[in-house]
């Protein structure tokens, strides 16, 4: 008898765009599939670096207009549409979480009171009580061990944004911060399609072959402006392909039950990394 291996999708939300339009496709289609998610929303712009480089290139993916003017999260204020979608996250039976943006803004010690404010608005408008724990996206696994405490500190449930394949408890100088850490362990819809040159069948064949053989829990991370907008056709598929496995798609906090014991696991601090106000990167 095969057992059913739950994978957990990580569905990131970066634009207003994204939050109008592509959004709402996305919960039809796990509703569709009968699949939960966890939903994560941008902690507002990343006005710590230049639009450079990869972010250079999501400009353009997503239109100039869209970055400077609809981010979901801008500054310290939400966006009129987020209690909406947050409503609709919920009603979809999807967990609502933060998405944080990997830049010298989080890499130093960000000041706690508005850090603090923030997380207490988002709980009201998603419905979550003050001891409810939520997930946070770190994309890349990069952050200071200040803004790890202070996620610790704020009841976070999981952080998620890290390349690996087995979750662990991070620890630092004998320092353990009790949030477990789930790697994306699953190759991302976008990275298998630029692979593949485009092609769609080739990219979703990809992925159901790296999911064929799961021994264990995985995470798959996707981006809402894409899954809900070029590639939904390809997103239902794999949705269904995934479910002719035999997998359980769930949120986060579904996958979490699954690991009775975490590993401890200590962060890598590269020099380059620790003159950038004590950046970690996850080992």
């Amino acid at each position: 008898m095969k057992i059913a291996v739950k994978i957990a999708l990580l569905i990131t939300v970066e634009t207003a765009r994204g939050m109008h339009t592509a959004l709402p496709r996305v919960l039809d289609a796990l509703h569709a599939a009968q699949a939960s998610a966890t939903v994560c929303l941008h902690l507002g712009r990343d006005a710590g670096a230049p639009l450079t480089g990869r972010r250079r290139e999501r400009a353009r993916w997503y239109g100039w207009g869209s970055l400077w003017r609809g981010r979901v999260w801008p500054g310290a204020r939400l966006d009129k549409l987020a209690p909406a979608a947050l409503r609709a996250i919920g009603h979809a039976g999807c967990v609502a979480g933060l998405h944080l943006e990997a830049s010298r803004v989080w890499r130093g010690t960000l000041a706690a009171q508005p850090l603090a404010a923030r997380v207490a608005l988002f709980r009201r408008l998603a419905g979550l009580a003050a001891e409810a724990p939520f997930t946070v996206n770190l994309p890349g696994g990069l952050a200071s061990w200040p803004l790890l405490r202070q996620m610790q500190a704020l009841g976070v449930g999981a952080l998620t944004g890290v390349p690996g394949q087995h979750g662990f408890l991070p620890c630092h100088h004998a320092e353990l911060l009790a949030v477990p850490v789930l790697p994306t362990s699953l190759p991302n819809l976008g990275d298998v399609l630029r692979a593949e040159r485009g092609q769609a069948d080739a990219a979703v064949h990809t992925l159901l072959s790296h999911s064929a053989g799961l021994a264990g829990p995985a995470l798959c991370w996707l981006d809402a402006e894409r899954i809900g907008g070029a590639w939904q056709a390809e997103f239902a598929r794999l949705l269904a392909g995934w479910r002719e496995q035999g997998h359980v798609l769930c949120a986060v906090s579904d996958s979490l039950l699954t690991h009775a014991v975490l590993p401890h696991a200590e962060l890598e601090i590269s020099p380059r990394l620790a003159l950038r106000q004590g950046a970690t990167r996850f080992a």
